[in-house]
């Protein structure tokens, strides 16, 4: 997940295949979830490769301020 986040950063399109730690960060944020196949894989990059165009919906700044809240949100919790 580190690089995925890592990719919405630099704003690149993003292939991954759809297991918990990438639907994480994808869900909500951009890039693109495929089935875990070589079908879902070789679909998603024929798409790219003909100019589909994903949405970034991702903020540095916001994803660290809610991290932050979570963390200390825990921490008053124990």
């Amino acid at each position: 997940p580190v690089t995925l986040l890592e990719s919405l950063v630099l704003d690149k399109y993003i292939i991954a295949t759809d297991i918990a730690g990438n639907r994480s960060v994808l869900e909500k944020n951009g890039g693109i979830l495929v089935d875990n196949t070589i079908e879902g894989l070789k679909n998603a990059m024929i798409d790219y490769i003909n100019g589909k165009k994903l949405y970034n919906n991702f903020n540095p700044f916001i994803y660290n301020t809610n991290l932050i809240n979570k963390f200390y949100q825990e921490c008053r919790d124990v």
